[in-house]
């Protein structure tokens, strides 16, 4: 069976090599409830690259959930109360919101405000 997707859909090391050494993803996924259990994500950096895989990656929750699968990334599985592996998914980032919204925050607060331009 062919993969859905053969090359990787996203540049994870390359991200994270940008951020900031003291920026610690599992801490704030910990801290903001964002990731409680291992459930079918093993890891608050995971619940990440599956958010940016998604939305700013452009690929839609049905591809997103079956690359996880392939690439190991997670194991989005059909339960009781979830019909298929992308409306697991969709649950997942729904619940990771707290978490890219306090990544973003701590991203941006080292940004100075800039100067103020008068005129043109």
């Amino acid at each position: 069976m062919p993969n859905a997707s053969p090359l990787p859909i996203d540049h994870f090391s390359a991200f994270l090599a940008r951020l900031r050494p003291d920026l610690d993803i599992e801490a704030v996924a910990r801290d903001t409830n964002a990731f409680r259990r291992r459930r079918g994500v093993r890891c608050g950096s995971d619940l990440l690259r599956l958010a940016l895989a998604g939305g700013p990656g452009g690929y839609s929750n049905q591809r997103v959930a079956a690359w996880a699968g392939e690439r190991n990334i997670a194991t989005l599985t059909e339960d009781a109360r979830v019909q298929r592996p992308e409306d697991a998914l969709v649950q997942r980032l729904h619940a990771a919101a707290p978490l890219r919204e306090e990544l973003t925050r701590r991203l941006l607060i080292p940004i100075s405000e800039a100067p103020c331009w008068h005129g043109r």
